[in-house]
């Protein structure tokens, strides 16, 4: 699970909603939507991108994964164009990422979510290690397969001396796609 926490703030409303639009249950994870001071009203001229952020009832949608949290908290636990849908499953990849990197050989993990004709999509994962580590793709996927569900284990690594990152410093999840086309 991931391990940031929103709060309330004053003036502000945040509901935690399904891709159906009904309200999730208690420990499900959904899409994060918030109304208050500040929060646009709409495109001007373009009614379509304001449908895709704005719910009917003129909540923002903003396309963050949560779970509800104890004394009206949220979790965060990824993004929604993040998910990776396998085999049926939800596999939420800050999940995967954060047990990925438990590994002490692992400095950072990127899972991702590829094309599988059998699955609809295959968990992979782009992995930066160590200084000095000496850990093999064989290796790591043993270890991931003993410490999570089946779904959730990679079933590809890739290891990468740097994430491609945007000017921003957010990880470009296209170019590491791009490695498991080629691999």
């Amino acid at each position: 699970m991931g391990d940031s926490l929103g709060v309330r703030l004053p003036g502000w409303q945040f509901r935690v909603m399904d891709e159906d639009g009904e309200p999730v249950g208690p420990g499900e994870a959904g899409e994060l939507q918030v109304k208050g001071p500040g929060v646009l009203e709409g495109y001007w001229g373009d009614d379509a991108s304001t449908a895709a952020v704005l719910s009917p009832d003129g909540w923002l949608r903003t396309g963050d994964l949560v779970r509800n949290g104890l004394f009206g908290t949220v979790v965060f636990c990824g993004r929604v164009k993040n998910v990776v849908m396998s085999g049926g499953y939800t596999v939420y990849p800050t999940e995967v990422e954060s047990d990925l990197e438990e590994h002490r050989d692992v400095a950072e993990a990127v899972v991702l979510g590829v094309p599988d004709a059998r699955f609809g999509e295959s968990v992979v994962a782009a992995v930066r290690l160590q200084p000095g580590a000496d850990l093999t793709e064989e290796q790591l996927l043993r270890w991931a397969s003993q410490r999570m569900a089946r779904y959730k284990a990679p079933r590809r690594i890739v290891f990468v001396d740097e994430m491609p990152l945007t000017g921003t410093r957010k990880v470009q999840r296209a170019k590491l796609v791009e490695l498991f086309e080629h691999a």
